[in-house]
């Protein structure tokens, strides 16, 4: 959908309209000679639509996350040659059919603060932004946002969450994080050690190997709307004694959309009877038969 050269300085990368399953970033070029660029200098990513922010995670961390939900992420840099590193912004984690409806007037676009990146590092390379088409409609914006709660060593720091409709937390740069607590509108969903929970994570997210960097907890498990209603989300982080925590806490959110749900779903209805006329048109009408049972059903 967009490009930019890493050496011109932060990117801004346009939306193009149309309906997504997600977004996928990918930063590749060469490094200088003797240099390995690291993906933290690819710094933020912030995503903004109808001019308000939905997205604002680094692109590392955004990338143990996709670890954890999607497999193995590309993440590859060579001293004095190529490097290559790819991200995915995602519509849903509960498949549930939600998209990105995306129109004009909407002003999305994707930034890269790109904070790290020097000529003294990087000979060249582009960023893009690539758009994974689906139909659907959109209920909601699936929003992303980071903390950084700090925690002395052998102290507890309480991270109140305002968000709305939390539906998953994140958490990655866990070193000396000990105990985690976690209260959802006053209700506990969860109270354990970080081994404890990142035992539990590692096998909730299918990975096939021991995967120390991130851990995952869901809120929204039915995949239902109603149970991702929050109004307040509260948690209390224990530091060990060997030293102070400074974790990422990634909270993934349901920003609801009433106005956009009833504009996609027109669009997803004009775009189905196009295709079932065409079939029509061109004798296969078994498609079109299914498709009035289960409409007729459905009432």
């Amino acid at each position: 959908m967009d490009s930019h050269n890493i050496l011109a300085g932060p990117a801004q990368l346009k939306i193009q309209p149309g309906q997504y399953a997600g977004f996928m970033i990918r930063v590749a070029g060469t490094n200088q000679a003797a240099q390995t660029l690291a993906v933290g200098s690819l710094g933020l990513i912030t995503a903004w639509y109808q001019g308000r922010p939905f997205i604002s995670v680094t692109f590392a961390d955004n990338q143990i996350i996709n670890n954890m939900d999607l497999g193995v992420v590309e993440a590859a840099s060579a001293i004095g040659a190529a490097f290559a590193w790819s991200t995915l912004i995602m519509s849903s984690r509960v498949g549930d059919g939600n998209v990105f409806d995306i129109a004009g007037q909407d002003n999305s676009r994707v930034d890269i603060s790109l904070a790290g990146i020097t000529v003294a590092e990087v000979l060249n390379g582009t960023v893009e932004i690539f758009g994974i088409p689906q139909e659907g409609s959109m209920q909601y914006l699936h929003s992303m946002f980071s903390n950084s709660p700090q925690v002395a060593a052998g102290g507890t720091d309480v991270l109140d969450l305002t968000y709305d409709n939390i539906s998953h937390l994140y958490y990655t740069c866990p070193t000396n994080v000990a105990m985690l607590q976690t209260e959802r509108d006053r209700v506990s969903v969860q109270q354990s050690s970080w081994a404890d929970f990142i035992a539990f994570s590692n096998m909730d997210c299918r990975l096939e190997a021991a995967f120390t960097t991130g851990a995952r907890l869901i809120m929204q498990r039915s995949g239902a709307l109603g149970e991702a209603l929050t109004d307040n989300v509260k948690i209390t982080i224990t530091a060990g004694a060997g030293g102070a925590a400074n974790p990422h806490v990634i909270a993934c959110c349901l920003d609801y959309t009433p106005d956009v749900l009833v504009r996609s779903a027109v669009q997803t209805q004009q775009t189905t009877e196009v295709k079932l006329r065409r079939k029509v048109g061109l004798g296969k009408s078994r498609p079109v038969t299914v498709a009035q049972a289960l409409v007729q059903g459905s009432r």
